[in-house]
């Protein structure tokens, strides 16, 4: 399904200038176009970064998990005497 044939019509944001419809990364890549090549460098240097953060770092989800199961089912509260 294209643009165009999408249910909701695309709508310009006023204050970012791009479509209410367009993904982060279209929106990413269009803002990255207009760059100049030292913010591009930093910008590679910074996305490094995230990328070596995600990959040593564990996942916080199997951790949250994890609490929850340990914890055990939410206990029983009367609103009422609250």
């Amino acid at each position: 399904m294209g643009r165009g044939t999408s249910r909701t019509p695309l709508a310009l944001d006023r204050k970012t200038g791009y479509f209410s419809g367009m993904s982060t990364q279209e929106i990413l890549l269009e803002e990255i176009k207009h760059q100049p090549e030292p913010v591009l460098r930093q910008l590679r240097r910074y996305l490094d970064f995230l990328k070596h953060q995600r990959e040593t770092e564990p996942p916080m989800d199997e951790v949250v998990a994890d609490t929850w199961e340990k914890l055990g089912p939410a206990p029983e509260l009367d609103y009422d005497q609250l």
